[in-house]
């Protein structure tokens, strides 16, 4: 398999699951999400070039683009969902702590 017959794209697999993404793909780069810091960089790195990195390992057997993109999909479809839980639970306690500093406030009064 040829890489460059392949198109790669952003993929939310890779950006919200680096650790995941780079284990299951054998594209251990991404691995460097575990150091400290540099971790805020290297998601949207992962998110940008993971599926490259995934193409270009010799270990994984694809047998053409289609079965590729089947695989890249799910991790996309699987990391949008993440994101999305993430924002509404983000969301919900912002709205919590909103209201509970409203309560907290007009008691003090």
């Amino acid at each position: 398999m040829e890489q460059q017959n392949f198109t790669t794209k952003w993929n939310w697999g890779a950006f919200i699951d680096p650790i995941g993404f780079a284990i299951g793909n054998r594209a251990y780069l991404g691995l460097l999400a575990l150091i400290p810091i540099l971790n805020i960089v290297w998601i949207f790195i992962s998110g940008a070039k993971g599926e490259q990195w995934a193409l270009s390992n010799q270990n994984n057997e694809y047998r053409d683009e289609e079965e590729f993109r089947k695989v890249m999909d799910s991790w996309k479809r699987a990391g949008f969902v993440q994101f999305l839980i993430f924002v509404g639970v983000l969301v919900l306690y912002l709205i919590i702590m909103i209201l509970a500093f409203s309560v907290w406030s007009f008691n003090i009064n």
